[in-house]
């Protein structure tokens, strides 16, 4: 086993009750993190009060204007990686974690320099990129875990939760904050995975609070767009995807994500399909960062 300073980062915005669960579970640790860094993405429902009336030893980190999880983990992660700390415990604001959860990753640490354990929540998490649909393809089951593996081995990773020494932010930077939300992570381990051995142990740490979100403007918005981060990122390792083809993805997914927008009356909208016209824009214009309705 491998100590040394950890510091637990945790990215929040408007979420005050979840964000006083996670940091109630951190507190609760068998093995304390040595700094609690909450880093605020300009939230408006008093979560800053929140957070210096009830955990005054955990240091809160206003960014001063919304980034984003993507900016929230660069920026959190970039000030923990210079004041010294070995290990960058990562999560956002709707998981808690167990009792045990640092001690359990801090047991396999000799293992590996990035790690996960199981959320409940997520009855499924093993799966592998598709590199023609340009995303992670979960497997119908955790076969590793069902075949009796004590873990298994990733080139992708989630941050909610994630244990990263600081040689791996040493070897390829922090998480691309042009992402905002969502892809980040993925490509964040991807990234890592050529360094380390990421692993998913199968051991529980987490509960995950929320249900994975349903297809809304935001999401289309985002999926589409940072969809050439991942193509980007594919390319720069020599998975090659010919523009041509990529372009071609991106019509039809863009078309099946308007055609479920229009079906639901919650997301029937002009303002859903000018998500996804500018999703495709956006992402092949380079232009990344807030939505345009946040900028």
């Amino acid at each position: 086993m491998r100590d040394g300073r950890v510091c637990a980062v945790v990215v929040t915005f408007n979420r005050k009750n979840l964000l006083r669960e996670c940091l109630q579970g951190l507190q609760r640790q068998t093995r304390r993190p040595d700094q609690i860094l909450v880093v605020d993405n300009l939230s408006t429902d008093e979560t800053p009060e929140m957070v210096r009336q009830e955990f005054p030893q955990a240091v809160l980190y206003e960014l001063g204007r919304n980034l984003g999880g993507a900016g929230g983990f660069h920026h959190g992660m970039k000030r923990a990686f210079e004041e010294g700390f070995d290990w960058l415990w990562i999560m956002d604001d709707d998981v808690e974690p167990y009792p045990e959860a640092l001690e359990r990753l801090l047991a396999h640490s000799d293992r590996s320099d990035f790690l996960h354990l199981r959320r409940d929540g997520m009855d499924r998490w093993e799966g592998m990129w598709d590199p023609h649909d340009l995303r992670v393809q979960m497997f119908e089951r955790e076969y590793s875990f069902e075949n009796g593996k004590p873990y298994t081995v990733l080139r992708y990773a989630t941050f909610e939760g994630a244990f990263i020494h600081r040689r791996i932010v040493e070897a390829i930077g922090l998480p691309d904050e042009r992402c905002f939300v969502s892809t980040d992570d993925a490509l964040y381990g991807y990234f890592a995975s050529f360094h380390t051995d990421v692993l998913y142990i199968n051991e529980r740490g987490f509960r995950r609070k929320l249900p994975l979100p349903k297809l809304n403007r935001m999401s289309a918005y985002l999926y589409l767009r940072n969809r050439h981060l991942v193509w980007e990122a594919f390319s720069r390792t020599g998975v090659t995807i010919s523009r041509r083809h990529f372009r071609l993805m991106q019509w039809q997914l863009a078309l099946y994500y308007l055609r479920e927008l229009m079906r639901e009356p919650a997301t029937r909208s002009w303002a859903s399909a000018q998500a996804v016209w500018n999703g495709l824009r956006d992402g092949s214009r380079g232009v990344f960062g807030p939505p345009p309705w946040l900028r």
